[in-house]
C-alpha cells in the first residue's frame, strides 16, 4: 500500500480514518467511534511505517484506542489523546521507547495489559481519576519512571504492572484500592 502523504485517508474501524504525513511524521487518527482492537501488529494498517511515526494526533470523536495501535513505534516521541477517549487497549504503546511523558484523560476507566510497556524513556505519568483498572504489566520495564500518583478513583492494580521500573522511589496508592496484583512493583 503506498501513502500519499498529501490526499490519501484510509479507514480503520468502522467510521475511523487515519492518515499519515511521512514529511512531518505525524499520524492523525479522526472520526467517531472505536479505534478498531488489533490481535498483533499485522493488523494494524501503519505498521511498517512505525519507524517513521514521531507524533501521533487522536481527534475528537474517537473514543478508544484499539490494541497494538502503536506498539514498536520506537520514534513516537508525542501522543494527544482527547478527553472523549474510554479506553486504552492492550500493548497500544508498547516498546515506543523514545515516548516521555503521558497523559491519560479524563475518560479513561481502564488501562489495559502491556499498554506502556518498555517505554523505557518514559518519565512522567498523569492519570485522572476516571482510572479504575490498570492491567497486567501496563508499565512493565519502564527504567525511567520516578513516582507515580495513582487516582482515588483506582480500584485494581495488575499483576507485574510496574515489574522493573527500577527508578521507581514513589507511590501513593489511594485507600479504596482493593487489589493490587502479584509482583506488581517487583524489582523498583
Amino acid at each position: 500500500m503506498t501513502i500519499n502523504c498529501h490526499k490519501s485517508i484510509y479507514v480503520f474501524g468502522n467510521n475511523v480514518t487515519w492518515f499519515l504525513d511521512l514529511a512531518t511524521g505525524v499520524l492523525s487518527i479522526s472520526g467517531e467511534g472505536e479505534m478498531r482492537n488489533g490481535l498483533y501488529t499485522s493488523d494494524i494498517p501503519w505498521y511498517s511505517y512505525r519507524d517513521l511515526i514521531k507524533e501521533v494526533v487522536i481527534e475528537d470523536g474517537v473514543t478508544s484506542i484499539g490494541a497494538w495501535a502503536f506498539y514498536g513505534c520506537t520514534n513516537l516521541a508525542s501522543v494527544t489523546i482527547p478527553d472523549g477517549v474510554t479506553s486504552i487497549g492492550g500493548s497500544a504503546f508498547a516498546g515506543c521507547s523514545s515516548l516521555t511523558s503521558i497523559t491519560i484523560p479524563d475518560g479513561v476507566t481502564s488501562i489495559g495489559s502491556y499498554v506502556f510497556s518498555n517505554c523505557q524513556r518514559l518519565t512522567d505519568i498523569v492519570i485522572h481519576d476516571s482510572v479504575m483498572t490498570i492491567g497486567d504489566s501496563a508499565f512493565y520495564n519502564c527504567n525511567n519512571l520516578t513516582s507515580v500518583t495513582l487516582p482515588k478513583s483506582l480500584l485494581r492494580i495488575g499483576n507485574s504492572a510496574f515489574m522493573n521500573c527500577c527508578s521507581l522511589r514513589s507511590v501513593v496508592i489511594p485507600d479504596g484500592t482493593v487489589g493490587i496484583g502479584t509482583r506488581a512493583f517487583d524489582a523498583c
